[in-house]
């Protein structure tokens, strides 16, 4: 038991601890917010037992201990310390999970809605980075041209913010009386929403909290595609230019921060949606070798499943799904 719980520690998060039963092996919060060793399910175990060895036993004539306490006190004591000991002794079963969640995300009624707004939003947040990142570029572009009559290195370099995008939704569905497999259901959001973005998700971990959530985190990378402007056109007394196939690559496209250059296909980079078909397109040779750059872009998941108590018959299953992109 001991070697299981030691492996169990190991894979916590930091300072997230494990309950002290022996028997439970709950996860429970660190001590900045949780300040008990027990997880809220051992603590009412334990108070339960405890208190029920306090209580004194029935005398052997067959007196209750109440009903002989009740002979030296007042009426009004008694029926105070009745009430006190009713609502202590029996604790609520679903104490510890309350019946509306603290913190509430934009709700929708399925995956399939949540997603539609995901694309919707991922859509104009890329076309309003590519038309951005573009302009950054022809900055750069026109600085080389002013400074190329000089002499010397010159040093091209734009300021470029930051990116970052959010992503918060929840959905309800009416939950499996028998539970099902929380592991399977993240899986599966996870692919939804990695068919969205057209990107592979990385499974990073699956834990449980205290309050019986099962939480599920994984980043992916995400390829921004920003098309170059073409270069200009070669004075008169040059020659004509070759043929695109034997021109060798400008040496002066250089893209700001942490863009890298690369030769891809010319795609539309406000387009998230996988493709229809992965029958490659044919592009005209000049559509072909049109340069573009690239700016890559982290993301990180969470999913987040637990019991829904809002309704007053059905139980249900709550999905919580929260998303961010920098770069």
């Amino acid at each position: 038991m001991g070697r299981q719980r030691s492996a169990m520690y190991a894979q916590l998060p930091d300072g997230m601890r494990l309950c002290r039963m022996l028997e439970c092996g709950k996860v429970i919060p660190p001590v900045e917010e949780y300040k008990f060793k027990l997880c809220p399910e051992c603590r009412v175990d334990v108070g339960g037992r405890l208190r029920a060895k306090k209580r004194p036993r029935s005398p052997k004539n067959g007196t209750s201990p109440s009903k002989t306490k009740a002979t030296n006190v007042s009426p009004k004591a008694t029926s105070t310390t009745t009430t006190s000991t009713s609502t202590s002794a029996h604790p609520t079963k679903w104490k510890h999970i309350p019946s509306h969640p603290a913190v509430t995300f934009p709700t929708y009624q399925n995956i399939s809605f949540m997603m539609k707004t995901f694309h919707a939003r991922l859509e104009g947040f890329l076309q309003a980075q590519v038309t951005y990142l573009s302009l950054k570029l022809a900055e750069v572009e026109e600085l080389e041209k002013a400074a190329s009559g000089q002499s010397g290195e010159v040093v091209r370099l734009v300021h470029v913010n930051p990116t970052y995008f959010t992503f918060e939704g929840e959905f309800s569905v009416v939950a499996d009386p028998m539970g099902g497999d929380m592991t399977a259901k993240i899986h599966a959001v996870r692919r939804a929403v990695g068919e969205v973005m057209s990107v592979n998700f990385r499974q990073d971990k699956i834990f449980s909290t205290v309050d019986e959530t099962v939480i599920g985190r994984s980043t992916c990378n995400f390829d921004l595609r920003i098309p170059l402007s073409s270069t200009s056109a070669p004075a008169p007394s040059e020659p004509a230019p070759v043929s695109k196939s034997q021109q060798p690559q400008a040496s002066n496209s250089l893209s700001p921060d942490d863009l890298t250059h690369s030769h891809h296909l010319e795609l539309s980079a406000g387009t998230v949606a996988p493709p229809l078909s992965a029958t490659p397109l044919e592009y005209p040779e000049a559509e072909q070798e049109k340069k573009t750059a690239l700016r890559r872009l982290a993301g990180e998941l969470i999913v987040s499943m637990s019991w829904d108590r809002r309704h007053r018959f059905f139980p249900g299953l709550r999905t919580v799904v929260r998303f961010c992109m920098v770069g």
